[in-house]
Parts: C-alpha cells; sequence; structure tokens
C-alpha cells in the first residue's frame, strides 16, 4: 500500500518506435522538392530541420519524463538507428522510400 507520504509517479518508462516520428512538420522544408521525407535527392537543410526538430522533441520527451519518474525509475527506449554518420546512407533512407 503506497502511503500518503511517499511520492507518486512512474516506476518504468518504455517507448517503443515512437520517438523517431517528430511532433510538427519541421520548419524550412520547402526546399524539398517532390519527397514527403529525408530523400537522397534533398538538400542538406533539409535533415538539418529534422535533426533540430528531433533534438526538440527528445529534450521535451525526456525532461517530461524525468519529471514522473520516481527516484530510481527506469526508462527503456527503442529507436531506430544507423550505422553510418552519412545522412544520405540508404542505411537510413529505404525505409521511407517504401512509403513514399
Amino acid at each position: 500500500m503506497v502511503g500518503s507520504s511517499q511520492a507518486r509517479g512512474l516506476h518504468f518508462v518504455h517507448s517503443s518506435y515512437s520517438l523517431h516520428w517528430p511532433s510538427q512538420v519541421p520548419q524550412g522544408l520547402e526546399n524539398n522538392k517532390g519527397n514527403i521525407y529525408m530523400a537522397k535527392t534533398s538538400p542538406s537543410s533539409i535533415f538539418k530541420a529534422y535533426f533540430e526538430q528531433f533534438e526538440r522533441d527528445f529534450s521535451t520527451f525526456l525532461v517530461s519524463r524525468s519529471e514522473e519518474l520516481v527516484p530510481g525509475g527506469r526508462m527503456i527506449l527503442t529507436l531506430l538507428g544507423r550505422k553510418s554518420e552519412d545522412p544520405y546512407s540508404k542505411e537510413y533512407c529505404y525505409i521511407w522510400e517504401l512509403l513514399a
């Protein structure tokens, strides 16, 4: 039984493949002609816009969860990743090409 003096909050947070979706369309996508994603033909400004949106969204997520987690609580996050640092790598763009 939880006593009234004990803080309430989350002991466990799990997010599976949801944090890579942006909360809104990034600003400055006008130059991404004919694409609805970061394509091999997209200019570097498109990758920068999506990266900056991800940074804002992920920071907001972490701050929000840190306020909800009890001390000693745990969080497991499953995200898409890639081995290459090259944003134009087929390793990353292929899934979006299939969807488009």
